[in-house]
């Protein structure tokens, strides 16, 4: 599309031949809303309307940006916020507000978009800005109440240096609004992009924000208001298909900001005793420069609380879904978030934690999401995060050095941690593996960690439970959260009970770590003087007990002394007990590196399905091979190069990570992706895709949004702002933005023959 660059002169009865579409566009308009016979203009923006309207005999005039137009009219009575004296515009009769009935045609952007606003305010019409179009803005563009939408049309707003606090902000308490289609380049400043404050009903969608620069700010910044005078909740907020570049995540702390942070306002402090404002201040004068350890700090130092209990829905009702993220401290970072929230079909990657849920958060989904390369955590669970359900997703990094795929700490209570696919492969370099892969402790009782499918290298335990965090630990003596400081005390005010684990497979990495580790602990707290000397940490009498821990049908794929260095390590100190000191089983091994589980199996070696089997998924980190039978077989490899043959019959694979070769045979076959995209290191060969056998190609929904392939298949150079995978020559591409330029293409299948695919052969 494209502006135009010229005024057009029309009457009705003699309309001159346009080839153009834009302009046949705009006559289409002007035939239903212009009585015949009046003469008439269309220009492409206020600007060039200015100019128009010096002819006396002119009644009416259109400014069309090629897709959305405006009619105005001479001594109408219509809206006169575009300032051409003596004509008013008619916006209802298009049903939206253009931008460019109020933009110049040269400049910046947002002075034009907020005069649209308000005119759309009156009518309770929308805004659209041009198709693909690229702008300037020196100032915030505030979406008002009232105003249903902002449409951005794939358009993208270079964000000036002028601009404060956000690119784009919902009006506060605003309701029943969208802003989608927007590409905003934040050009390093350190600004959110989209911003909501005490919104409800409201959704962000298909926009994408990148250029964040290294700042603490969200992309997508959604919280309440915490205004003694006007506190203001957040609810029913969808935050839909938006692609988000950070900086790469790192593990200092403060070291870049969230790509979508939710939180609700922070619960009003409560009055505190004299000891309790001496601790406090005490303890924030201890935080290290330059660092915010915040309730951490308090927690370790001993004032025996997580965080202030508050089971009000601040921020509630939130659905993230679609999203693609790359880069960022936490991809998704929730905070006082509750009641019938989810995060779902997200594709995350090169996060210092992909998802983090901290203080208060309660009854959030985290379900079927890819998470990727993260450094510290797949997701966290941290300071009251209860009765969460974290299931289905996909958890796989090749930079894992920090806690735990999934953690559960500090208070947080009553979650569900089941159906998750795991796999740490060793970090490259000079770095050793995380510590654990899947880990609760320090006050998190009652978790359920249960069905999952856990591959790779911890150099502590594959699995990790604990009470106390001090210096005994399956990794050894180690350094405080954080901090890096060698003290003796990390945190954890009592028992920690009734944790359950069971049904898992797990298939270990690391020769010098045990498989579980279990960790009862005694403590005196902080038991030191703040660094000013102002405040005496007490001596208590810490005992974390480890009772009520249930282990049930957990199997074990692999060798001790290979592969694992023992099947339980248990640290029982100073009078605290695991489960009273009795014995601890539940932890099998399974014979030659293989189970069977419902007619599925698992396995760590080469292996060929036969008749009692439909199902086989291949796990360690050792390049192995599968292959399927006569019947109709699911066969997904783990994060090597595998080879995988269906055999007959209607088979599904899944290569998983690394370049695989997938080979469907005879019958119709599905081929799936759902796995890091990345040219270099996980490029599939499908070695005889076969239309007519009825084989398909079929994304996870997080890579394909849940759209159908007419939306996002294309062949090269005819992307869309919705296309995602583009097919050129006989390799298949996937774009996070389609004809965008934010992001860049990644190969990541190869088909034989050159064969040229259409929307039909995806599923």
């Amino acid at each position: 599309m494209f502006f135009l660059s010229m005024p057009i002169d029309f009457y009705f009865e003699a309309y001159p031949a346009v080839a153009v579409t834009t302009a046949e566009s705009a006559q289409t308009f002007a035939t239903s809303h212009i009585p015949k016979g009046q003469h008439f203009k269309i220009v492409a923006n206020l600007g060039e309307a200015q100019k128009a309207v010096q002819d006396p005999a002119l009644r009416y005039l259109i400014i069309s940006d090629g897709e959305h137009h405006a009619l105005f009219q001479k001594d109408g009575n219509g809206d006169t916020g575009a300032g051409l004296g003596g004509w008013s515009a008619y916006f209802a009769k298009a049903g939206y507000v253009p931008a460019a009935a109020f933009y110049s045609g040269s400049g910046e952007i947002s002075a034009a978009v907020n005069k649209a606003m308000i005119s759309a305010k009156k009518a309770g019409l929308g805004v659209k800005l041009g198709v693909n179009q690229t702008y300037t803005s020196e100032s915030q563009i505030k979406v008002l109440h009232g105003v249903k939408y902002l449409h951005g049309n794939g358009s993208t707003i270079q964000v000036g240096a002028s601009v404060r606090e956000s690119a784009v902000k919902f009006e506060t308490g605003l309701q029943n609004s969208t802003i989608d289609g927007l590409v905003l380049n934040m050009n390093n400043r350190p600004l959110s992009g989209i911003l909501a404050q005490g919104t409800q009903h409201t959704t962000i969608s298909n926009n994408t924000v990148y250029n964040t620069g290294a700042n603490d700010k969200a992309a997508i910044s959604i919280t309440g208001v915490s205004n003694p005078n006007n506190r203001l909740s957040t609810n029913n907020v969808s935050i839909l298909n938006n692609r988000i570049i950070m900086p790469g995540g790192k593990m200092e702390r403060g070291s870049g900001g969230t790509a979508i942070y939710v939180g609700g306002y922070p619960i009003a402090p409560k009055s505190k005793t004299q000891a309790e404002r001496r601790l406090y201040e005490a303890a924030a004068k201890d935080v290290p420069a330059g660092q915010d350890l915040g309730r951490w700090s308090l927690y370790a130092k001993g004032n025996g609380k997580v965080a202030e209990t508050n089971p009000e829905a601040k921020a509630a009702n939130i659905t993230i879904q679609g999203n693609y993220i790359d880069g960022g401290r936490y991809g998704i970072g929730f905070n006082e978030v509750s009641g019938n929230s989810t995060i779902t079909h997200n594709y995350l990657t090169n996060n210092t934690r992909n998802i983090s849920l901290q203080n208060n958060v309660f009854n959030v989904a985290i379900k079927n999401n890819l998470l990727n390369d993260a450094l510290s955590a797949g997701v966290l669970l941290g300071y009251n995060a209860d009765h969460n359900t974290i299931s289905g997703n996909i958890i796989s990094s090749t930079r894992f050095i920090g806690q735990a795929l999934i953690i559960a700490v500090q208070g947080s209570n009553h979650n569900t941690i089941t159906r998750n696919h795991l796999d740490a492969a060793k970090p490259s370099g000079r770095h050793e593996p995380g510590k654990w892969l899947i880990y609760a402790g320090s006050d998190a009782s009652d978790n359920h960690i249960t069905d999952n499918i856990i591959s790779g290298s911890a150099k502590g335990s594959a699995l990790g439970l604990e009470a106390i965090w001090d210096r005994a630990s399956a990794s050894g003596e180690r350094a405080a959260y954080a901090t890096g400081l060698p003290i003796h005390y990390n945190g954890g005010n009592g028992s920690t009970k009734n944790v359950s684990i069971s049904g898992n497979i797990i298939a270990p990495s690391f020769a010098a770590a045990p498989v579980l580790y279990v960790g009862a602990d005694t403590s005196k707290g902080w038991n030191k003087k703040s660094s000013d000397g102002s405040f005496d940490f007490p001596a208590r009498n810490i005992i974390g007990h480890i009772t009520g821990l249930s282990l049930k049908s957990n199997i074990i794929l692999g060798t001790q002394g290979t592969h694992f260095g023992e099947l339980i390590r248990k640290h029982e100190n100073g009078g605290a007990t695991v489960n009273g000191g009795k014995k601890l089983e539940g932890l099998q091994i399974g014979e030659n590196g293989i189970t069977r589980r419902n007619h599925t199996v698992y396995t760590i070696h080469n292996h060929s399905l036969n008749g009692k089997d439909n199902t086989l998924i291949l796990m360690g980190n050792q390049t192995i091979n599968g292959s399927g039978g006569a019947q109709d077989d699911i066969i997904t490899g783990n994060a090597q190069a595998n080879v995988l043959n269906g055999g007959a019959g209607n088979d599904t694979l899944d290569g998983g990570y690394g370049h695989d070769v997938l080979t469907g045979g005879a019958g119709a076959d599905t081929f799936v992706f759902s796995s890091k995209l990345s040219d270099t290191e996980n490029v599939n060969m499908l070695a005889d895709f076969n239309p007519k056998e009825g084989d398909k190609i079929s994304l996870h929904p997080a890579l394909s949004g849940g759209k159908p392939p007419a939306v996002w298949f294309a062949k090269a150079g005819s992307e869309t702002f919705a296309t995602r995978v583009i097919q050129k020559g006989n390799a298949l591409y996937y774009d996070a933005d389609g004809s965008g330029s934010a992001f860049q293409p990644v190969k990541f299948a190869v088909l034989p023959n050159n064969f040229q695919l259409n929307t039909g052969h995806f599923k």
